[in-house]
Order: structure tokens, then sequence, then C-alpha cells
């Protein structure tokens, strides 16, 4: 038996979604490349590392924060 999913709460303020209503956050907008933007060659190697091995385990929404 599965459990239907619940829709996402959406930030009134920044339109981000959330898994639960009023969970703490920035409302500064960034994008992934600006986040990268000047990281060692090293740490960009890691992300996307772990970035594509998270995605062979389903979707998921980059939200980066500065």
């Amino acid at each position: 038996m599965t459990t239907p999913k619940r829709p996402l709460w959406r930030c009134p303020g920044c339109g981000r979604t959330f898994v639960t209503r009023n969970m703490s956050h920035s409302r500064r907008r960034m994008s992934v490349a600006a986040h990268l933007a000047g990281k060692p060659p090293k740490m960009l190697a890691l992300y996307r590392f772990l970035h594509d091995r998270i995605r062979q385990i389903g979707p998921v929404t980059v939200d980066p924060q500065g």
C-alpha cells in the first residue's frame, strides 16, 4: 500500500516549495552557476559527483543558498 503524496507547501513570499509548512529558508534567489562560480576544481568535481549520484535515486531540486 502506498501513501498518497501531499502537495508541497509554497512560501507566499518567495514561491519556493517545501515538504513542510514554514520551513526556515532564505528568500534570496541564486543560480547554481552563480553559487559555484570561483569554487576550486576539486569542489566542483565533488558537487558534480554527488549531484549525479543523488539524481540516480530519484528527482531532486537543487536550491543553492548563498
